[in-house]
């Protein structure tokens, strides 16, 4: 089992470590069938797999991958809204249905709930009965890769708070950011999903297996594929936009010099790029 200690800095830290350690009862019950995805899963595997010492961003929501077809959910079926429910989770109105919403010691927490494209026919998608959500691009990739448990201790001075999280293997979380660029236009998401998909790309490059799985799968899947090719179109060049974001962020948010940001970018995407196709 992979283990990491993250330390609480503030208190939506301890609001995350709250929320993981109250909904262990849940994931107990979808085990094998639901994924940490989002960016408390980019946080833990550059902790697990750090890159060039630039520190991972915080994030202050859960979001669950849920494997629909595995636990043979239909519009009729009610079963993740009631477990939730249970432990006094409340489903946010209208649109935004999909989210859960509990109020915790220091603060409220949200839990979305995703599915894969092609899990439901119906737009916009249907998780289970009463419940509309968002299906989420390169899931379908990562549910069918093994998850990986993962040991997380939250340390807040003395006080520690230790979660097992079913995670995505490095490999799938690469492919769910990078498959999720240009998805999200909002500015500041979208830059979030490009600084997480190169900063796992890194992670990727120094990690034999993710390597070996993303070489085999890229004939297979249309995600992975969509992935490689945002570092070959993307991140060729430090003037290409999506470039320029990575580079953006890295200037204003780590004080890193606009030249040298450049270089890295543009080498860290070559590097994985390289190794997948030399495979």
């Amino acid at each position: 089992m992979e283990k990491v200690v993250l330390a609480i800095d503030g208190d939506a830290d301890r609001v995350v470590a709250a929320a993981l350690s109250d909904l262990d009862p849940v994931l107990s019950q979808l085990q094998g069938r639901v994924l940490l995805v989002g960016g408390l899963m980019q946080r833990i595997w550059l902790h697990l797999r750090p890159v060039t010492g630039i520190a991972p961003r915080a994030t202050a929501d859960v979001d669950l991958g849920i494997d629909k077809k595995g636990l043979r959910l239909t519009a009729d079926s009610q079963r993740i809204g009631p477990l939730l429910e249970e432990r006094g989770y409340e489903a946010r109105p209208g649109e935004d249905g999909f989210r859960f919403e509990k109020r915790l010691q220091h603060g409220s927490i949200l839990v979305d709930l995703l599915i894969a494209k092609g899990a439901s026919r119906s737009e916009p998608p249907i998780l289970e009965k009463g419940i509309e959500t968002i299906a989420a691009p390169g899931l379908a990739y990562a549910l069918s890769r093994p998850s990986v448990l993962v040991e997380v201790t939250f340390a807040d001075g003395d006080d520690l708070t230790v979660v097992e999280l079913p995670m995505p293997t490095l490999d799938a979380a690469f492919v769910l950011k990078a498959a999720l660029v240009g998805v999200r236009r909002r500015p500041d998401r979208l830059e979030r999903d490009t600084v997480d998909a190169l900063m796992l790309a890194g992670a990727c490059a120094s990690d034999a297996d993710a390597v070996g799985a993303l070489s085999e799968a890229r004939s297979k899947s249309k995600d992975v594929r969509r992935s490689l090719a945002l570092l070959d179109n993307g991140f060729d060049s430090p003037e290409r936009a999506q470039a320029r974001r990575v580079i953006g962020y890295l200037k204003r948010e780590r004080g890193i010099e606009s030249g040298y940001a450049g270089d890295w970018v543009v080498g860290v995407a070559r590097s994985l790029s390289t190794k997948v196709g030399s495979r």
